[in-house]
């Protein structure tokens, strides 16, 4: 396999490859937390609700 002028080395290139993908794992990570975090904000939400509905019958 022949590298075209200006791409990496094929090493260097699946190093970068490989880096990236772990940056994007991370990212994943962190908006999967941060979905969690809405969905148990909007569950106190609905539950504060039918407090307050409850409160009012």
């Amino acid at each position: 396999m022949t590298e075209s002028p200006g791409e990496a080395p094929g090493g260097a290139r699946r190093l970068r490859l490989g880096t990236e993908l772990a940056q994007i794992a991370e990212q994943l990570v962190a908006l999967a937390r941060g979905q969690n975090r809405l969905h148990e904000l909007y569950e106190a939400v609905i539950s504060r609700d039918q407090d307050l509905s409850a409160s009012w019958s």
